[in-house]
Order: structure tokens, then C-alpha cells, then sequence
């Protein structure tokens, strides 16, 4: 959840480094708050403009969704991973929106991490539910699909609205305190 959190608390600014005075005016409203103050001035500083920053201060929310999934299986630990592939794809794909050809063609790379975790999602849950996990934990692992496309949707933006949504996601899988046994291995203790 705290990844989600953070996705959300930096996509106001987002909203409105992208969209200026298109953005929503809620995110126009929240990027007055003084607490967006030392977000927005990052513009300039190491040269990166407030958009590139937007996608380096991303990188935690990447790690802290992707973590909890290594605790459940090789299948989910894969989902993990791409989380974790996310961060360095996602600063990439931000430093290069104002960067020359072709570094600027890796701008959005993002889109493929995002496809790849729900697809990963669906073996992960398949795997679950054969290695005995809750039904409604394979469930939800093999809803991520709809979980990306709907906080996509209703936060306007990705990856930030996406990743907040499967930050949620994974907060709830992860109130399943461990990976199940298999009951053969249950049976021998």
C-alpha cells in the first residue's frame, strides 16, 4: 500500500507538469499545497526537468509494489521482478521524452512492464490456485488485468494511476501472511 501511496501523492504535480492548465482541477488544486513545493523545485535541478523527475521519484513505488509478491512462489516472484524492472525502465522512459533520436524512442517503454505484469499475473495465478492458495487470492491475482486498465482509467495517467491501483492490488494479496504448503507437504509433518 505504501507504493501505491506514494504513486499517488506525486501524480498531482505529474498531472500538471503533463497537462499544465489542462490537468483536472483537483491535481491543479493539490499541486498548490505547499507540501508540492519541494517537488516542483526539483525543475532544474541535475539539469532534469520536473517531467524527468516525475519518473525518477517514481522508483520507489516500483520496489515497495513489486517486494511483497517474492514471498509467494517463483510465478508471483516473477510479477515481483517486473515491478522491480519497472523503476530503471520508468526513469529511462522519462529522461528520454526530451532527449534526441533515438534515446527519445524509449520514451513510454513503461507501457511494455505494464503489459508484461498482468500477463506474468495470469501464470502466477494458475500456479496459486494449483499450489492451493485462498480462491480469492488467485482470483485476484488473475484480475490484475482489469486492476491496470481501471486505475489507468480512472486516474487519467500511467504509470502513476496505474501503479497506484496495483499498488492496492498487491496490498491486499499480501494480507495472506505466506506462501501456502502444498497438502502432499502438509501431510508428512
Amino acid at each position: 500500500m505504501t507504493g501505491a501511496a506514494w504513486a499517488l501523492f506525486l501524480l498531482p504535480p505529474q498531472l500538471v507538469a503533463w497537462d499544465s492548465q489542462e490537468a483536472p482541477s483537483w491535481a491543479r488544486s493539490a499541486d498548490s499545497l505547499p507540501v508540492y513545493a519541494l517537488v516542483r523545485n526539483l525543475n532544474g535541478a541535475g539539469g532534469l526537468e520536473l517531467y524527468a523527475w516525475a519518473g525518477v521519484l517514481l522508483v520507489p513505488a516500483w520496489i515497495l509494489i513489486g517486494w511483497p509478491l517474492f514471498g509467494y512462489g517463483k510465478l508471483p516472484g516473477v510479477v515481483g521482478v517486473l515491478f522491480l524492472l519497472g523503476a530503471p525502465v520508468s526513469v529511462a522512459s522519462y529522461l528520454a521524452e526530451s532527449a534526441p533520436a533515438p534515446w527519445r524512442s524509449l520514451w513510454g517503454a513503461e507501457i511494455f512492464v505494464l503489459l508484461a505484469i498482468p500477463v506474468a499475473a495470469i501464470a502466477a495465478a494458475i500456479s496459486a490456485r494449483s499450489r492451493h492458495f485462498p480462491t480469492w487470492w488467485w482470483a485476484l491475482m488473475a484480475s490484475t488485468l482489469l486492476v491496470t486498465v481501471a486505475s489507468t482509467a480512472a486516474f487519467g495517467y500511467f504509470p502513476h494511476g496505474t501503479l497506484i491501483g496495483l499498488g492496492v492490488e498487491v496490498g491486499a494479496l499480501a494480507l495472506l501472511p505466506t506462501c501456502p504448503r502444498s497438502r502432499s507437504v502438509a501431510t508428512l509433518d
